[in-house]
Protein backbone atom coordinates (compact mmCIF):
# COMPACT_ATOMS: atom_id res chain seq x y z
CA UNK A 1 0.00 0.00 0.00
CA UNK A 2 2.94 2.32 0.71
CA UNK A 3 4.21 1.92 -2.85
CA UNK A 4 0.75 2.42 -4.28
CA UNK A 5 0.19 5.64 -2.30
CA UNK A 6 3.44 7.05 -3.70
CA UNK A 7 2.01 6.82 -7.24
CA UNK A 8 -1.38 8.43 -6.53
CA UNK A 9 -2.52 12.04 -6.59
CA UNK A 10 -2.91 13.52 -3.09
CA UNK A 11 -6.27 15.03 -4.05
CA UNK A 12 -7.89 11.67 -4.75
CA UNK A 13 -10.21 10.02 -2.25
CA UNK A 14 -8.40 6.70 -2.58
CA UNK A 15 -5.11 8.39 -1.66
CA UNK A 16 -6.66 9.83 1.52
CA UNK A 17 -8.25 6.49 2.43
CA UNK A 18 -4.98 4.62 1.90
CA UNK A 19 -3.03 7.20 3.90
CA UNK A 20 -5.52 6.88 6.75
CA UNK A 21 -5.24 3.08 6.64
CA UNK A 22 -1.47 3.29 6.82
CA UNK A 23 -1.74 5.69 9.76
CA UNK A 24 -3.90 3.29 11.81
CA UNK A 25 -2.18 0.12 10.63
CA UNK A 26 -0.56 -0.62 14.04
CA UNK A 27 -4.04 -0.62 15.65
CA UNK A 28 -5.36 -2.86 12.88
CA UNK A 29 -2.56 -5.31 13.58
CA UNK A 30 -3.45 -5.28 17.28
CA UNK A 31 -6.99 -6.30 16.37
CA UNK A 32 -5.75 -9.29 14.37
CA UNK A 33 -3.39 -10.43 17.13
CA UNK A 34 -5.67 -10.11 20.16
CA UNK A 35 -9.15 -11.63 19.98
CA UNK A 36 -10.39 -9.50 22.88
CA UNK A 37 -10.11 -6.30 20.84
CA UNK A 38 -13.41 -5.50 19.08
CA UNK A 39 -13.34 -4.90 15.34
CA UNK A 40 -15.25 -1.63 15.74
CA UNK A 41 -16.53 0.75 18.37
CA UNK A 42 -20.17 0.71 17.27
CA UNK A 43 -21.44 -0.10 20.76
CA UNK A 44 -19.73 2.99 22.16
CA UNK A 45 -20.89 5.17 19.28
CA UNK A 46 -24.48 4.00 19.76
CA UNK A 47 -24.27 5.06 23.40
CA UNK A 48 -23.01 8.51 22.41
CA UNK A 49 -25.62 8.99 19.69
CA UNK A 50 -28.37 9.63 22.22
CA UNK A 51 -26.45 12.36 24.13
CA UNK A 52 -25.73 14.22 20.92
CA UNK A 53 -29.39 14.02 19.87
CA UNK A 54 -30.43 15.11 23.36
CA UNK A 55 -28.03 18.05 23.24
CA UNK A 56 -29.64 19.21 19.99
CA UNK A 57 -33.18 18.66 21.21
CA UNK A 58 -32.50 20.32 24.58
CA UNK A 59 -31.09 23.51 23.16
CA UNK A 60 -33.94 25.46 24.66
CA UNK A 61 -34.66 23.81 28.02
CA UNK A 62 -35.98 27.05 29.46
CA UNK A 63 -33.49 27.78 32.22
CA UNK A 64 -30.21 26.73 33.77
CA UNK A 65 -32.11 24.76 36.40
CA UNK A 66 -34.05 22.95 33.66
CA UNK A 67 -30.80 22.13 31.90
CA UNK A 68 -29.30 20.66 35.07
CA UNK A 69 -32.46 18.64 35.69
CA UNK A 70 -32.46 17.33 32.11
CA UNK A 71 -28.77 16.38 32.35
CA UNK A 72 -29.38 14.56 35.63
CA UNK A 73 -32.32 12.61 34.26
CA UNK A 74 -30.48 11.75 31.07
CA UNK A 75 -27.55 10.44 33.12
CA UNK A 76 -29.88 8.26 35.17
CA UNK A 77 -31.64 6.90 32.08
CA UNK A 78 -28.37 6.17 30.30
CA UNK A 79 -27.01 4.41 33.40
CA UNK A 80 -30.19 2.32 33.55
CA UNK A 81 -29.80 1.44 29.89
CA UNK A 82 -26.20 0.30 30.46
CA UNK A 83 -27.27 -1.82 33.44
CA UNK A 84 -30.23 -3.27 31.46
CA UNK A 85 -32.73 -1.83 33.96
CA UNK A 86 -36.19 -0.40 33.36
CA UNK A 87 -35.76 3.28 34.35
CA UNK A 88 -39.34 3.64 35.58
CA UNK A 89 -39.13 0.64 37.94
CA UNK A 90 -35.71 1.78 39.09
CA UNK A 91 -36.86 5.32 39.91
CA UNK A 92 -40.03 4.16 41.67
CA UNK A 93 -38.01 1.79 43.86
CA UNK A 94 -35.19 4.26 44.58
CA UNK A 95 -37.59 7.09 45.46
CA UNK A 96 -39.43 4.76 47.83
CA UNK A 97 -36.14 3.77 49.48
CA UNK A 98 -35.09 7.42 49.78
CA UNK A 99 -38.47 8.26 51.32
CA UNK A 100 -37.88 5.58 53.98
CA UNK A 101 -34.51 7.13 54.88
CA UNK A 102 -32.05 4.92 53.04
CA UNK A 103 -28.66 6.64 52.67
CA UNK A 104 -26.26 4.03 51.23
CA UNK A 105 -26.25 5.75 47.86
CA UNK A 106 -23.59 3.49 46.30
CA UNK A 107 -26.00 0.57 46.60
CA UNK A 108 -28.74 2.60 44.96
CA UNK A 109 -26.96 3.16 41.66
CA UNK A 110 -28.54 1.37 38.67
CA UNK A 111 -25.85 -1.31 38.40
CA UNK A 112 -26.02 -2.23 42.10
CA UNK A 113 -29.81 -2.03 42.02
CA UNK A 114 -29.89 -4.41 39.04
CA UNK A 115 -27.66 -6.91 40.84
CA UNK A 116 -29.89 -6.79 43.94
CA UNK A 117 -33.10 -7.17 41.99
CA UNK A 118 -31.71 -10.08 39.93
CA UNK A 119 -30.54 -11.82 43.09
CA UNK A 120 -33.97 -11.37 44.67
CA UNK A 121 -35.73 -12.81 41.62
Amino acid sequence: MTEWVATQRPSSGLFRAARYTLKIFPQLRTYTRDGRVPIDNNALERQWRQPSLNRKNSLFVGSDRGGHWAATMFTIFQSCRLADVDPYRYLVDVFAELHHGRTDYDQMRPKAWAQRSRAAA
